[in-house]
């Protein structure tokens, strides 16, 4: 249950946080679009206040260009104003610039491309300009170039372009985040505070409903470990034994009265029958290997890559001490290794093989991981997807455990199949 207190922790967390983010990107968004407006209602105001009641046509005069830097240069020196200029229209496209408080750009003529059309349309248009130099007057960073097409009160139309700063939009953005930003948050961190008893208490139903989970399937595999442990001993106690019995009969039949060809029917049946013994017994072996519980896991393991040893197979087996398994999560772990190596020895074609049996301790849930490699070509596909492992992959997710199988690391042939199994089984 800690755990999943924990995951919601985290989980409302990084909602809070990506809830913020969206609010400081929508809140910039929001306060450039104020600073757009607000350059445009200010180079507005500016032309309506001071150009146009004196009329494009009077700006040459001496007198009236120096009412207008009363106006303007004062506002650029305190830096509320950066530049200045107003266009007389000259037609087809071109406009003159009659006033600017740089004097380098006074008179100069120049086509003015899509801006043209705010001579007539009375429009205003904002954009910020990048910071770096335009002329001989550079712009630093945070400008905003302002158009405003305006008809003088003779109906003379002019553009009016001023250069302002934009102390506005960190002051809305600084104002948005201030008031919106602790009302998100805290609507976010009430949210998380009220639910909490909610997803502590669907914790704990999940935790109970994965303990009774893990419950029946222990007990299932606990029967299904007694119907092995009953088979193997009827098998033993019954056909194996009546079939060596059998064979002890016919190899102790007097051969001298037979005819050649009698006898060696005779030891045929003989063989026939010890192997059939053999088969049994490996048989029984498989429903409940006495290995496990005789020798232990380590030993019965040990015996396992021998085993593989005998066919050519380098088997390198390590397997940790402290495990603390009981018998059946010792049962399943020999299975796991011993269906990886009959599928190595079997199809992978493999020169060698290791097998470990760890413990796993950084996890919430203390467990043991399983891991069979090989060098070998890989398994085929209907190794990969065949029967023995996924009876094995359904035992081992029943206890709660996991199984993958996948190319082993570093190889570009070889496989791995690596098990996690909880270490502590349910009773």
């Amino acid at each position: 249950m800690r755990g999943a207190v924990v995951r919601y922790v985290a989980g409302a967390s990084i909602v809070l946080v990506l809830v913020v983010t969206v609010a400081v990107v929508v809140a910039g968004r929001i306060a450039t679009r104020e600073a757009l407006d607000h350059a445009e209602l200010d180079a507005r105001t500016l032309a309506e206040q001071y150009v146009a009641p004196l009329g494009v046509d009077a700006l040459d005069p001496v007198g009236e260009r120096g009412r207008l830097d009363d106006a303007f240069l004062g506002r650029v020196d305190q830096g509320a104003l950066r530049q200045v200029k107003i266009w007389a229209d000259l037609g087809e496209g071109r406009g003159r610039i009659v006033y600017s408080d740089n004097r380098l750009y006074q008179g100069a003529e120049v086509e003015l491309g899509e801006e043209y059309a705010l001579f007539a349309s009375g429009r205003a248009v904002a954009r910020r300009v990048e910071p770096a130099a335009e002329g001989p007057q550079p712009y630093p960073e945070g400008t905003y170039e302002v158009s405003v097409g305006f008809r003088d009160g003779r109906g003379t139309p002019f553009l009016f372009e001023a250069y302002l700063p934009t102390p506005a939009m960190a002051l809305s953005r600084s104002e948005l985040l201030r008031q919106w930003l602790p009302v998100v948050v805290g609507s976010l961190l009430l949210f998380a505070v009220a639910t909490l008893p909610l997803a502590v208490g669907l914790a704990r139903r999940a935790g109970a409903a994965e303990s009774d989970r893990r419950r029946l399937a222990q007990r299932g595999l606990r029967d299904a470990l007694s119907d092995r442990r009953r088979m193997a001993q009827r098998l033993h106690d019954g056909p194996v034994q009546e079939l060596s019995g059998a064979a002890l009969v016919l190899d102790s039949v007097d051969r001298e009265g037979l005819s050649a060809s009698d006898a060696a029917a005779l030891d045929r049946a003989t063989r026939v029958l010890r192997d059939g013994v053999g088969e049994l017994r490996s048989v029984g072996d498989d429903l409940f290997p006495d290995a496990v519980s005789a020798e232990g896991l380590r030993a019965a393991v040990d015996e396992l890559g021998r085993g593989s040893g005998e066919v050519g197979l380098d088997v390198a087996v390590r397997v940790e001490g402290g495990l603390g398994l009981d018998a059946d999560a010792s049962f399943l772990v020999y299975r796991v290794v011993r269906e990886g190596l009959r599928n190595v020895v079997r199809h992978a074609e493999a020169r060698s093989a290791s097998v470990e049996v760890t413990q796993v301790v950084d996890s919430s849930v203390p467990g043991v991981r399983v891991t069979v490699t090989d060098d070998g070509v890989g398994l085929p596909a209907e190794v990969r997807h065949g029967l023995g492992l996924r009876l094995l992959a359904h035992e081992v997710h029943g206890v709660g455990g996991t199984l993958r199988l996948e190319p082993a690391e570093g190889s570009t042939d070889g496989s791995c199949l690596q098990v996690w199994l909880p270490a502590d089984l349910p009773e």
